[in-house]
């Protein structure tokens, strides 16, 4: 099991309990979910709401951590991996 970290609200508290729940991921979603289907470049079958919520899933503490810190992948790394991985899951 994982340990949550416990974050004040000056510093980004999470919204329902889970790690990148924060206000600044669910920010982040939005902006990329609405880019993508402004563009209309969104992949056919997904819905807004999806495309609001994999950016802010795969924008999630706990993923970083778990590629960057304990299988030792670089940020650098790690950046191009996500941006690959958004535009593979939300565009066409």
């Amino acid at each position: 099991m994982r340990e949550q970290v416990v974050v004040e609200p000056e510093g980004g508290e999470a919204v329902d309990g889970r790690p990148g729940s924060n206000a600044v991921g669910k920010f982040f979603g939005r902006c990329i979910g609405r880019a993508v289907e402004d563009d209309g470049i969104l992949r056919p079958g997904i819905s807004t709401t999806e495309a609001r919520d994999v950016p802010w899933t795969y924008n999630s503490a706990e993923l970083f951590l778990l590629l960057v810190l304990e299988r030792g992948w670089s940020p650098k790394r790690y950046g191009r991996w996500i941006a690959e991985a958004l535009i593979a899951a939300l565009t066409v």
